[in-house]
């Protein structure tokens, strides 16, 4: 049903600019669809500005239900999907799939300080394309195994509401290349850090002989044998959609961390090479790295093109304060095997309650858990797999492509398939006839229930040559 005009709600707008300020990220959205690329002139004309405009609504909507005053879009990928093999030619679709930050605007902002974003309002600038694959994701939602509410992974203690939801204020935010940073110190050990940060938003055992918590959905604090080895300040280690389940922290995710000499977020590389002359550094591309004595303080910088001087520009974007001796590890994942998903789905179908036991037995231990609230969690096991506990129930089976990015996370290669006709890529058209009914999709998103589980489809496009990137069974 169209809603009257008066009660259409303004959707965020796409800002083809960084604001000049310490805006709060309080969102990390990703939106897809497709945008037909038919070789026949008059159809591009007419529907290529329409296809594209419906991908960016999407992202807005997304930025809207999170409450956010605008968005960036900070990526685009594409690949490409020949509708009929046989017209490959010219009938031909490319999907579009889009990173964005949702944000809240400052009350006051220097328009000086402003840095161009890669895209605008309109999705792009000319710029090169990157090709990838889509981002898939297949969940399934079921109810069965009883668990504490909240349960630490490192130490398996019980963590109850009030230790939960205690989030200290931090009066100190800053970076000392002594080693120390918003007022602890590396060789701490984690109940003092806990102690002095509450409780973090999630906890990892990733790295090889490592624990580590997180804290907001950037600050990685990495421990060995209980010592605090080393911080890190970066959003390269989650994909987008595991990073979206954390919630923000005021306290974190405000980018209000503050180097020595007044270096902080977006400083240019010209001012913090001047702060630090008097100190040895060493550069390796968009890397430059400080030493005081046992401690390193290495610094990421991004790069933003001046289409004006023609120079590329360098700015603070993230930071690793280490020991010296510390070496950055990667990690190395291992697919888990899952059994019995054809059950779970044909006893829903049938109105009965699926039971998950013969899958959930041969479940290794997990070697992440993400904190939703004080009543529910995420258990990762793999590059792919996810369990979620709500009210001491496992209530969620999510499988992703991407839990991890691949720079830092090595992981076997090959889509998942859960069965013969629900599998990555999986075209609308070969899997409806194994449901009893029929359903519609809008938007890329399609809905089915039945009596104990709900099923949620995610598409990357309308039509029946659309391909299944996400499926949610819900209890």
């Amino acid at each position: 049903m169209q809603m009257p005009v008066g009660h259409a709600k303004e959707l965020p707008p796409i800002l083809d600019y960084y604001p000049g300020c310490d805006y709060q990220v309080i969102g990390l959205l990703e939106e897809k669809g497709v945008v037909s690329m038919a070789q026949i002139q008059d159809y591009v004309d007419r529907e290529y500005e329409q296809d594209l405009a419906k991908i960016l609504t999407k992202l807005q909507s997304s930025a809207a239900e999170l409450g956010a005053d605008a968005l960036v879009i900070t990526d685009l990928t594409k690949s490409t999907r020949v509708k009929d093999r046989e017209l490959s030619e010219v009938n031909k679709d490319i999907v579009f799939s889009y990173s964005a930050e949702a944000i809240r605007l400052c009350k006051n902002e220097n328009k000086n300080l402003r840095r161009a974003s890669s895209y605008d309002a309109q999705g792009g600038k000319g710029h090169t394309l990157k090709l990838s694959q889509i981002k898939t994701e297949f969940d399934m939602s079921l109810v069965i195994r009883q668990k504490p509410a909240l349960q630490s992974l490192i130490d398996e203690q019980e963590i109850n509401s009030a230790q939960f939801n205690t989030k200290p204020k931090l009066q100190n935010k800053n970076i000392l290349l002594s080693g120390s940073i918003y007022g602890i110190s590396l060789g701490a050990t984690r109940q003092h850090v806990l102690e002095t940060f509450g409780y973090p938003s999630a906890e990892f055992k990733l790295f090889k002989g490592i624990e580590s918590l997180l804290y907001g959905r950037r600050h990685w604090l990495h421990f060995k044998q209980d010592k605090l080895i080393s911080v890190e300040f970066t959003d390269q280690i989650l994909s987008y959609d595991a990073l979206n389940l954390i919630e923000a922290n005021e306290e974190f995710d405000q980018f209000e961390w503050q180097i020595e000499q007044g270096i902080k977020v977006n400083s240019s590389i010209e001012n913090i090479r001047d702060a630090f002359k008097n100190r040895p550094t060493t550069a390796s591309g968009n890397l430059l790295t400080i030493t005081q004595k046992n401690v390193q303080l290495s610094l990421v910088f991004d790069t933003e093109y001046d289409p004006f001087t023609k120079e590329t520009k360098k700015y603070l974007v993230a930071f690793t304060l280490a020991y010296s001796d510390n070496k950055k590890t990667n990690a190395e994942l291992s697919n888990t095997s899952l059994v019995g998903i054809d059950d779970i789905i044909k006893a829903a179908q049938s109105g009965q309650q699926p039971t998950m036991d013969t899958l959930t037995e041969k479940l290794p231990e997990p070697i992440g858990r993400i904190f939703s609230d004080q009543h529910s969690y995420y258990d990762i096991f793999d590059n792919h797999l996810m369990l979620k506990y709500r009210n001491k129930k496992m209530a969620e089976l999510n499988m992703r492509e991407d839990i991890f990015k691949k720079s830092r996370i090595k992981s076997p290669k090959g889509p998942w398939k859960l069965s013969d006709y629900l599998y990555q890529g999986a075209v609308a058209e070969t899997f409806k006839p194994y449901f009893e009914h029929d359903f519609t999709i809008m938007l890329g998103k399609a809905n089915m229930r039945f009596p104990h589980m709900q099923i949620r489809f995610y598409m990357d496009g309308d039509d029946e040559y659309a391909g299944l990137y996400a499926i949610d069974l819900i209890f």
